[in-house]
């Protein structure tokens, strides 16, 4: 006689039992939150409506299954709503990852300044101002303006001025220095330094100064000095004549006629002396005066020797002709005296 209940099978049990332990029994065991039904004696998890997971240990409410389920700042995965940078944090150096509509998205830590896929770097300035002279605010960051970006034309040189970048040519080179620089054309001078001491430099040649410039008013004369850098010009007034200033002289004595302002209105033989054509002759003693296109030429007498404008004296050529003479004579007069 067999008990009810008992068996040795699974056959001797109904489809919704297991014989265990000679013991017709339910077999479910499943986790948490898990449906279990038997089939063919069987035991058959899966986790309730609603949930996931292993029905054999535990099943988990289903978050989400979309990121619309889920706050802006979670994302759905595996249907769950997790923070993004959980899941996946490409951000580069000295940068850091933030949720931003349900995906990861990336930025620079306080304090710094970039591109923050890549590398965010130290804030160096806000403005200008923050920078030395020589440096200009670029990119939050110190930066000489000619080397990033150099507005200079190839041959030009640059030169930061109050954080400015600015260009000039060098040395023997003209033109626009933002467009191109040339060769210069050196010229014959450009300061008197460059010319003989008797010149000057006018309009990049050396020129005599005093024609060009006219300095002086007649009977003045033009001088140039050898001054350095610069060259000096000087108005000299003649003999009989004195400077009123500013170029001009003046005669030195009243007159009542003026006969002459210069040598040329007066004869060859005479010369102009305070506005009088005069005998330019002052030689020395023993001496002879030519005048020759109105100046005086002295010159010793026949016999005279010496400084003709001072004093010519008697030359030692005719004591030496006179003693020659006496001892002729004296010869002469012995040997006759003897024959």
């Amino acid at each position: 006689m067999t008990v009810i209940g008992t068996c040795t099978t699974n056959d001797d049990c109904s489809d919704r039992e297991t014989c265990i332990n000679r013991q017709c029994r339910n077999p479910c065991n499943c986790g948490t939150n898990a449906a279990c039904y038997v089939k063919n004696h069987k035991p058959i998890c899966s986790c309730e409506q609603g949930y996931q997971g292993n029905p054999e240990i535990a099943c988990y409410s289903v978050e989400c299954q979309h990121d619309s389920q889920c706050t802006l700042d979670k994302t759905c995965k595996n249907n769950n709503c997790v923070n993004p940078c959980l899941v996946t944090d490409l951000c580069g150096t000295n940068a850091e990852c933030f949720p931003n509509n349900h995906v990861a998205d990336c930025r620079c830590r306080k304090g710094y300044h970039g591109n923050p896929l890549d590398r965010c770097r130290v804030i160096g300035c806000y403005s200008n101002g923050d920078c030395p002279g020589d440096h200009s605010c670029i990119n939050m960051q110190c930066i000489d303006p000619c080397i990033h970006d150099n507005p200079c034309s190839p041959r030009a040189e640059c030169r930061v001025l109050n954080h400015l970048p600015i260009c000039r040519c060098p040395s023997s080179f003209t033109g626009n220095p933002y467009i191109n620089c040339q060769p210069e054309v050196r010229p014959e001078c450009r300061e008197d330094s460059d010319c003989p001491d008797s010149l000057a430099c006018l309009s990049n040649k050396c020129q005599i100064p005093c024609p060009i410039i006219q300095p002086c008013t007649e009977p003045s004369e033009c001088r140039v000095l050898p001054t350095h850098p610069i060259r000096t010009m000087v108005c000299v007034c003649p003999s009989g004549y004195v400077s009123s200033g500013s170029g001009t002289c003046r005669a030195t004595k009243p007159i009542l006629k003026i006969e002459c302002t210069k040598d040329d209105d007066c004869s060859s033989e005479r010369s102009c002396v305070n506005a009088i054509c005069k005998d330019p002759c002052a030689c020395g003693p023993n001496a002879v005066c030519n005048v020759i296109n109105h100046k005086p030429i002295c010159s010793c007498t026949l016999g005279y020797d010496g400084n003709p404008d001072i004093l010519c004296t008697r030359g030692t050529f005719l004591f030496r002709q006179s003693h020659y003479n006496f001892s002729l004579l004296k010869r002469n007069t012995l040997k006759s005296y003897i024959f």
